[in-house]
């Protein structure tokens, strides 16, 4: 009997995955009618007709960053929100905590610099606050703030496409979101790969659907009506997905500008890679167990279809896991049958296979969507290797205690020429 009810649940189960793989492919399908909005075409030659640039400020949060700032931020001190390279924008390094040199070398860049210096209010979210609570005194006619990590490259013109949304009406915008050196290594090519997928392919989906992305922590932009309408008050693991959840449950949507493209490090070494992963996949699990209720509360009362959009996006898991749930779940229910026998193994067999071929779909059609080079694919082939580290960071996940606070990933020196090579293309 226990068999019997143990194979019906993991029958179940198999069900419950099914739908969020069609939803995947739903967004696929949507993100393949993407196309640039017309009113962003018309908003960069309106601004380039009338020379009318919004006062937007780039702020860098930076922890221990001497290795990254050098090269990166040559970068930025050459953006401009216009295509002349007249019109600058102010930028920001907030130096948090610092125990090396970021803050003099950012200062030798030219670049304004925010020191601060609070050992109980540690991380990302904490400096965030705290720096946008200078910005009206220091910048009294600062219009929308920037944000990057200080291990990023932003594209040449991501500034003029973040300058057009703005001025066309957009509130929260996040951008496209890139791998540095996508082929450096087998890591790094997954690493493109999964961003391609979850940084673009979904988001041009929403887009499409009108629906809201979510913000990554890098390369957003939020207005000063937005900050001063709902503070900062985000101080978690993630505290990009913190903020969504309150914007989207405040009726403010967040949209993804795929022009304005960005690029950050991938991990270079296993070290990095599974102290980034820990940080992001224990504070998003913790981080969704927390907001799900509510979106599909507000989802539910004021019939908020991006609400119920937001609570699909937490609930749905990283694909590495869906994909192990997937076969995990079905080879229980095929040795519970095997056990004691039973009428489930044909729906087992089913579920299993429409679950497969749609990750299958939403995989291959994703790259297709995201149009990305032949060699991407072949990175494909270590995909069951990297499924299997994944599964070993969930039992980290299991087995001990996440920190409750941010812990700085090392980082591996970003060069001027990868920097060049990459910003124009």
């Amino acid at each position: 009997m226990l068999e019997i009810v143990f194979g019906l649940i993991m029958t179940v189960l198999l069900g419950l995955l099914l739908p969020l793989v069609v939803y995947l492919i739903m967004l696929v399908i949507a993100g393949a009618f993407y196309r640039k909005p017309n009113s962003q075409k018309r908003s960069l030659l309106e601004l380039e007709r009338n020379g009318k640039y919004p006062n937007l400020v780039i702020m860098i949060p930076a922890h221990d960053e001497a290795l990254t700032l050098p090269a990166t931020l040559q970068h930025f001190n050459m953006l401009s929100l216009d295509r002349a390279g007249k019109v600058k924008p102010r930028i920001v390094v907030i130096a948090d905590n610092c125990t090396d040199n970021t803050a003099e070398l950012a200062r030798e860049v030219g670049v304004e610099v925010y020191e601060r210096f609070d050992t109980e209010n540690r991380g990302k979210g904490h400096a965030l606050r705290w720096a946008f609570e200078k910005l009206p005194q220091d910048f009294p006619a600062y219009e929308a703030v920037v944000i990057f990590d200080a291990d990023t490259v932003p594209h040449a013109e991501f500034m003029i496409e973040a300058a057009a949304a703005y001025s066309r009406g957009v509130s929260v915008m996040q951008g496209r979101y890139d791998v540095l050196d996508p082929h450096e290594t087998w890591r790094s090519s997954l690493t493109y790969v999964a961003f391609a997928l979850f940084n673009h392919v979904r988001p041009l989906g929403r887009a499409v659907l009108k629906l809201s992305d979510g913000l990554k922590g890098n390369g957003m932009l939020i207005s000063r009506k937005v900050l001063e309408k709902l503070p900062w008050n985000a101080y978690s693991l993630v505290e990009d997905i913190e903020y969504t959840s309150r914007l989207v449950q405040a009726d403010m949507k967040v949209e993804y500008v795929p022009e304005a493209k960005l690029y950050g490090q991938a991990a270079a070494s296993s070290k990095q890679a599974l102290s980034q992963r820990l940080r992001w996949e224990g504070g998003r699990g913790a981080q969704a167990r927390k907001d799900i209720p509510g979106l599909l509360k507000t989802a539910l009362l004021k019939r908020n279809v991006a609400a119920f959009d937001r609570a699909m996006d937490l609930i749905i898991p990283p694909l590495g896991l869906l994909v192990a749930l997937l076969i995990f779940s079905s080879l229980l229910n095929m040795l519970a049958w095997l056990l004691v026998g039973g009428a489930w193994l044909g729906w087992t067999l089913s579920l299993f296979g429409l679950s497969l071929v749609g990750i299958i779909i939403f995989v291959l059609g994703g790259l297709l969507v995201a149009r990305v080079p032949a060699r991407a694919y072949l990175a494909l082939a270590r995909a069951p290797f990297y499924i299997a580290w994944k599964l070993w960071v969930y039992v980290i996940l299991v087995t001990r205690r996440l920190p409750s606070e941010w812990v700085r990933t090392e980082r591996a020196k970003i060069e001027v020429q990868d920097v060049n090579q990459v910003t124009r293309s």
